[in-house]
């Protein structure tokens, strides 16, 4: 007679150890979490009181592109930030308008050029009542980025303007035309610039 053989001698060890290696991992995940506990640091609250802008916070920038090419001139900019209103206004500034300085007559650029923007900001005081809070320099390169935060504009452009088609039309004006077009000499002599 053969002997039969017993059936399960190897599955009982194996269930012991699997359950002696759940217990072991379970025992070290469960010190693991009360260790991360152990600080107890408390969970920071959301502030709910939050602070409204009020007309305090409004501020005027003066915005001048300064360009370093010739046939290209310098143009300035006010911009009144409203916050409270939600507001933002945008005044251009011919770079020809003239204006008074200490008993001297020049145009806004001429004084741009002799005493820095320092003589700007005292000058439009003088013409407008305009006090400026901060003033921004830029480049051609500063001024597409903010071109490109504001987003392009549609515009009917003018007979004359180098490098930009005239059209009967409004046409889209990125970044770079949008520079073009502010920065055309043209733009002193309005003789010069007639609409298309």
């Amino acid at each position: 007679m053969a002997k039969q053989k017993k059936k399960g001698h190897v599955a009982i060890p194996f269930l012991l150890a699997l359950l002696l290696g759940i217990m072991v991992i379970g025992g070290i995940a469960m010190l693991l979490f009360r260790q991360l506990d152990r600080n107890n640091v408390p969970i920071l609250q959301w502030q709910e009181n939050v602070k409204k802008p009020t007309a305090a916070d409004d501020m005027t920038i003066l915005f001048v592109l300064d360009e370093e090419t010739d046939g290209c001139q310098t143009t300035f900019l006010l911009t009144r930030l409203l916050p409270a209103r939600k507001q933002v206004v945008f005044i251009g500034i011919p770079a020809n308008m003239l204006t008074v300085m200490d008993g001297r007559q020049d145009t806004l650029e001429g004084f741009y050029r002799s005493g820095g923007i320092q003589s700007v900001e005292t000058a439009l005081k003088n013409e407008t009542s305009i006090t400026v809070d901060r003033y921004v320099i830029l480049g051609s390169e500063g001024f597409q980025k903010i071109c490109n935060i504001f987003g392009g504009v549609n515009y009917l452009v003018p007979n004359g303007v180098i490098g930009l088609p005239a059209d009967a039309q409004a046409q889209y004006l990125g970044p770079a035309q949008i520079e073009k077009l502010i920065t055309n000499l043209a733009y002193r002599d309005s003789k010069e610039f007639t609409h298309g």
